[in-house]
């Protein structure tokens, strides 16, 4: 790594697993809360009509709140929605209407340029895994629905709120045990300082990473983690860590502060 970067060297060569967050690191937050978000207020009340006697919706509207009827649960799973809120069961709901949007052609999800050749990059050496507060099967939606096309097939593992919250240590210890994966031996990539901090703990090797349209990130954050602001800075290739160690800053993440800026 740089001198000039205050972040520890690190070696992600020996990370066999990559994990990655969705908002903010593969996809848009302007995407999730314009295009997705907006489409789950505007549908949220046809669906319901149309598909309340559902066993699966009636599943995930009990998570939401117990007791709730139709009438009740259409503005709430708006109001919901529109406060960004994590409640398991409305990630449920919002998943089943993104399958709407996504099968009928209304929805395209959006991702960064530099994720899907990272993705099929990565994928022939590596294990690519997914973890989002989204439902199981809104992640694969997005993922085979993208502007990019269907991605989907170089992930081998998606993990949602059932494996835990994602700022709790205990739940990144639960991915690597499901992965069968040493804690040390898996990257995970996120723009939440909170998320890369609970990975850490659990013996993760984290990452943060800038996006367009994404909050500034604490200054501190680059004293405590390695900082990037594409995929595309994160390198596994041996002969790029030897030439990294002739010039005595050795990393297989380039950081941010060594990159020029245009």
């Amino acid at each position: 790594m740089s001198a000039e970067n205050s972040s520890p060297a690190l070696n992600v060569e020996k990370s066999i697993v990559i994990l990655l967050d969705v908002a903010g690191t593969t996809t848009s937050n302007t995407f999730l809360k314009d295009t997705l978000y907006s489409y789950v207020t505007k549908q949220a009340e046809t669906f319901l009509k149309e598909s309340w006697e559902e066993q699966e919706v009636k599943d995930a509207v009990k998570l939401i709140k117990d007791d709730l009827d139709q009438e009740a649960a259409i503005p709430l799973i708006k109001e919901l929605t529109e406060k960004n809120s994590d409640n398991e069961g409305l990630k449920k709901v919002q998943g089943l209407i993104y399958k709407k949007g996504y099968k009928s052609g209304e929805l395209k999800a959006h991702v960064f340029p530099d994720v899907a050749p990272a993705l099929e990059s990565w994928a022939k050496s590596r294990k690519i895994a997914i973890y989002s507060t989204g439902s199981l099967e809104s992640q694969q939606l997005l993922f085979t629905h993208t502007t990019e096309g269907d991605v989907s097939a170089h992930i081998s593992k998606y993990f949602d709120q059932s494996s835990g919250s994602k700022t709790e240590s205990a739940s990144y210890e639960t991915i690597s045990k499901e992965l069968e994966v040493k804690p040390e031996e898996i990257l995970f990539i996120t723009d939440s300082v909170d998320e890369a901090k609970a990975a850490k703990t659990a013996g993760f090797t984290s990452v943060l990473i800038t996006r367009d349209g994404n909050d500034a990130l604490p200054e501190e954050a680059s004293k405590n983690f390695p900082v990037i602001s594409s995929f595309q800075d994160v390198v596994f290739d041996k002969s790029v860590k030897r030439k990294n160690e002739e010039e005595s800053a050795p990393t297989e993440v380039r950081s941010n502060k060594s990159r020029k800026h245009k």
